[in-house]
């Protein structure tokens, strides 16, 4: 069986401490001395559990949930089902996003392909 004691009972200052002749070490180590007697004689207090009292030192918290849930499977994962073929997928069109960003190389066009090119636009 617990009992519970006052807190008020095991503060003492450090004045108090200091004032008396040195045995503030071990008076702070072995806290009071009524704890040594029998608990019979230790202080009560009677408890008082008022509810307005409790409910104004509980902490105010919010309460937020979120559930996202996502019905459509990623287009990906609709024509690719194996993890090796995503992953792959993935590589493609990390490497086309970095080839296209990088500039064209300028070169001269010889007259026979300018003219193929023509051509071919023609028909």
């Amino acid at each position: 069986a617990q009992r519970r004691v006052p807190r008020t009972a095991f503060t003492v200052t450090l004045k108090k401490l200091k004032s008396e002749t040195g045995l503030e070490e071990e008076k702070s180590e072995t806290g009071p001395l009524w704890l040594k007697s029998s608990e019979e004689d230790w202080p009560a207090e009677e408890l008082t559990c008022e509810p307005r009292e409790v409910i104004s030192e509980t902490r105010k918290s919010e309460l937020v949930n979120v559930n996202v849930f996502e019905e459509s499977i990623p287009w990906y994962a609709a024509r690719f089902s194996n993890y090796h073929s995503i992953v792959r997928l993935m590589g493609w069109i990390l490497r086309f996003i970095r080839n296209s960003r990088t500039t064209v190389r300028k070169e001269n066009i010889s007259n026979y392909r300018l003219m193929k090119s023509s051509l071919l636009k023609r028909y």
